[in-house]
């Protein structure tokens, strides 16, 4: 197939799907820069051309751009093949299954005694549905039948393509039913809650933790006195330093500060719990610049951190727009090792404990309500690890 036959093919695959003008430009102008890198897609196979797309994928510098390559690369597999990229299983493709509709409705009642939110309660019954009728088809369900093999081959045969977030998730859901499982007597799935989230890493599976000098490089690119460099670099300091998620950033109101006693209340957080957290120097004088030298001037909303956007209201940001905003600065300072505000929250904790904090201090700051949630968070060597955990009650030298 000539070049310009596809392009003008994809084009016309971008229309009939619906996609608006901006987004054909974008998705045109990426997938002629994939062709000129890799003519060969042209004529690739099914298995080839995907391995093309996720090799060029992989190489783009991360950006703001980053996933609008993805999506292009992938429709125009999509226009190749006239199939999805990702095989997505519908629970509608399913025939009914009487017993395992009782066992998720049970699951939905446990979970619901957590006071969960009902984001999560929808996504883990919805995941562990399709899991136990993916597995169990024709009426051959077993609570026995659910272990740790189960699981293991479902993962590796049917989220094969999956990213490794999205089969870190779905472990996490499954140990969650798992727990159900094991509340009602079940002892056969005792060994898939200790199933770990993702293989081993070399860096003995800590997430991705910004260094110091990272954080500086961002800091740096927010120097100026333009409303939108005050904001962000409120925002990256609070949840560099004092580990608060994208989500707490969001809720955030100017209610929520307390100028006299140099504090910050962090309510409506993802734990459930909230807490009041120190302003240290640097967040605190990064906070009050933004509000004095720019959110003063807007009325009408409570919202802490607002959008800064010409000729149309400011309103408080969603959790995506912090996310969106801390991604673009990362682009912008040119700091390539940036992997979302996670890696922010992960070094303020790994700081805190560098400067002397015990584990236990550190899991009230972020609002883990078990240490060893933290413990994850925490990039260090086994020493300085020893000399931050509490030793046991009544115990000896650790």
């Amino acid at each position: 197939m000539d070049a310009e036959v596809a392009k003008k093919r994809y084009l016309d695959f971008l229309t009939k799907n619906g996609n608006s003008e901006n987004v054909r430009r974008a998705y045109c102008k990426r997938v002629e820069a994939f062709l000129e890198k890799h003519p060969e897609a042209l004529e690739a196979s099914e298995v080839e051309l995907r391995s093309l797309c996720d090799e060029y994928v992989k190489e783009v510098p991360f950006s703001r751009s980053t996933e609008v390559v993805a999506a292009a690369v992938r429709y125009f597999w999509t226009m190749r093949f006239g199939k999805p990229y990702f095989k997505r299983v519908l629970l509608s493709s399913f025939p009914d299954d009487p017993a395992i509709d009782a066992e998720i409705e049970g699951y939905e009642r446990f979970l619901r005694k957590f006071d969960m939110a009902e984001t999560t309660v929808t996504a883990r019954t919805t995941a562990v549905k399709r899991f136990l009728l993916t597995c169990f088809p024709d009426g051959t369900f077993s609570r026995d039948g659910v272990r740790a093999d189960v699981v293991r081959g479902y993962v590796s045969e049917h989220m094969e393509g999956a990213a490794a977030s999205s089969r870190s998730l779905f472990v996490t859901q499954v140990r969650s039913y798992a727990r159900y499982l094991m509340s009602e007597g079940c002892e056969t799935a005792s060994d898939i809650a200790l199933l770990p989230l993702k293989a081993p890493s070399p860096r003995n599976d800590i997430g991705p933790v910004i260094s110091e000098e990272e954080l500086g490089t961002m800091l740096a690119a927010t120097a100026d006195e333009a409303p939108k460099d005050l904001r962000d670099r409120a925002m990256l300091l609070l949840m560099g330093n004092l580990g608060l998620r994208a989500s707490d950033v969001a809720r955030l109101t100017l209610d929520d500060v307390d100028w006299d006693n140099g504090r910050l209340h962090v309510r409506h957080s993802k734990s459930k719990t909230e807490r009041t957290l120190p302003l240290d120097a640097d967040a605190g004088e990064a906070l009050e610049h933004y509000v004095v030298g720019w959110r003063a001037s807007v009325d009408g909303t409570r919202g802490l951190f607002l959008t800064i956007i010409e000729r149309r209201p400011h309103e408080p940001m969603s959790s995506s727009q912090v996310l969106r905003a801390m991604r673009d600065l990362a682009a912008r300072a040119g700091v390539s090792s940036y992997r979302g505000t996670h890696t922010l929250r992960r070094a303020a904790a790994t700081n805190m404990v560098k400067g002397g904090a015990s584990i236990k201090v550190v899991a009230d700051v972020l609002g883990h309500e078990d240490a060893s949630t933290t413990m994850r968070y925490l990039g260090l060597d086994v020493e300085t690890l020893r000399g931050a955990c509490s030793p046991w009650p009544g115990g000896g030298a650790s």
